[in-house]
């Protein structure tokens, strides 16, 4: 019976000097050596995916997804997941540890923010 790995932050962070978050273009990401990730895998972080060109299957918890530019998918640490991308993928991959939700769930309950902390907004300033 084939067990199913477990893939740690650091691994995508190799060199970087950098262990707790991972941010890179889906394109790079792969071309660095990430094509392990066809295999079902389980990571112990979360992962957000956004595709926007090419196109593919995300497979996650044994339930098929569609890829096409505008996927967006969120992963928690414990889910298995694998994919088959066209070759002209493209997007973005963001990946937090565990306890990067932990704190964002604490500064949501303080009352302390009384301001906003981000604002976006379609105008574009003058100048």
């Amino acid at each position: 019976m084939n067990s199913i790995s477990v893939l740690h932050i650091n691994l995508f962070q190799a060199g970087k000097g950098i262990s707790d978050f991972y941010f890179n273009r889906m394109r790079e990401h792969l071309v660095l050596g990430h094509r392990h990730i066809e295999k079902p895998h389980r990571h112990d972080f979360y992962a957000t995916i956004l595709f926007t060109g090419g196109s593919g299957v995300h497979e996650i918890d044994f339930h098929q997804y569609e890829v096409s530019p505008g996927s967006l998918f969120f992963m928690s640490p414990g889910q298995v997941h694998s994919w088959e991308l066209s070759d002209d993928i493209d997007g973005y991959i963001f990946s937090a540890p565990r306890i990067f939700m932990s704190f964002i769930m604490y500064i949501r309950s303080l009352k302390v923010f009384l301001f906003r902390i981000c604002q976006f907004s379609e105008k574009a300033s003058a100048g």
